[in-house]
């Protein structure tokens, strides 16, 4: 084997490794705290004007009285033809105003309103090894108390 091939680099990393240990132990769980994300959306009630199986009914009284008024009003233009022509235009557009009118107290725009909701995207677990505490981040709980293993590594002071 001839060691003038290997590079400084390598020999510094044989080095280093023949000076560390690294082995695994066990160490005992002290607290679990969730990780929370902060979600805000915005969710708006439905009013009745926004049912969908009110609008295709629609709004009968609105669009009946709406009708009736439309055609009154048309037929007080014109006169002969003409009267029939605006009767008929007068109650369709009567019809079609009745019908999108909404009742007293009714709102045509809904309520919105802003909801928060926190979701759990981990936990920060705190374990006790050889009397010192450690926090690291893990995408489980592994519960207070429980034993987990933890991987030591231990290399001399220069």
């Amino acid at each position: 084997m001839k060691i003038r091939n290997l590079s400084p680099l390598a020999l510094l990393l044989a080095a280093c490794a023949a000076n560390a240990a690294t082995f695994t132990d066990s160490a005992r769980v002290v607290d679990v705290q969730p990780v929370r994300e902060r979600i805000t959306s915005q969710q708006c009630d439905g009013g009745r004007a926004y049912d969908r199986h009110e609008t295709s009914n629609g709004n009968i009284a609105g669009t009946l009285l709406g009708g009736v008024v439309g055609g009154v009003l048309g037929n007080q233009v014109g006169g002969g033809r003409g009267r029939t022509a605006a009767t008929i235009v007068g109650a369709i557009g009567g019809t079609v105003v009745g019908n999108s009118l909404t009742r007293p107290g009714e709102s045509s725009a809904p309520e919105c309103h802003e909801v928060e909701q926190y979701n759990v995207t981990g936990y920060d677990v705190t374990y006790e090894y050889r009397a010192v505490r450690e926090t690291v981040n893990m995408s489980y709980d592994p519960g207070v108390g429980s034993i987990m293993q933890v991987r030591v590594s231990v290399s001399p002071l220069r």
